[in-house]
């Protein structure tokens, strides 16, 4: 996150950091919005919270993996399958490119068995 909080105050206060002016405007408009919806104003300009979106993101890369149902559960034993796959009780032989590189938390499937948990 290039934007930085400084402290004022006693609290915390986002400054902006990426090609930014120092003061943007609400419109009415987008007031009314934030109010609709009880959210709270925003504390940096568009462009820091645009940058912040994109950093969220995937890479622009891709790793290969394999699929990471194991059977009756997946590899890492924290999800539990609810259909039996078309590889029965054995881990699933499929290998495939994707932007979630090996280090990621998440546990990624293959078309098949994902498609089978899901549907």
């Amino acid at each position: 996150m290039r934007s930085r909080q400084i402290k004022r105050n006693n609290t915390l206060e986002a400054t902006c950091n990426e090609q930014c002016t120092t003061a943007f405007k609400i419109i009415p408009q987008e007031l009314e919005f934030y109010r609709k919806m009880n959210l709270p104003l925003p504390r940096l300009c568009p462009n820091c919270r645009h940058y912040q979106r994109i950093k969220q993101r995937n890479p622009l890369k891709f790793w290969k993996r394999k699929c990471m149902c194991g059977g009756q559960t997946s590899t890492n034993g924290v999800y539990k399958n609810t259909i039996k796959h078309f590889h029965g009780d054995n881990s699933c032989p499929n290998e495939f490119l994707t932007t979630y590189a090996p280090d990621r938390p998440e546990i990624v499937y293959c078309e098949k068995c994902y498609l089978a948990e899901v549907v």
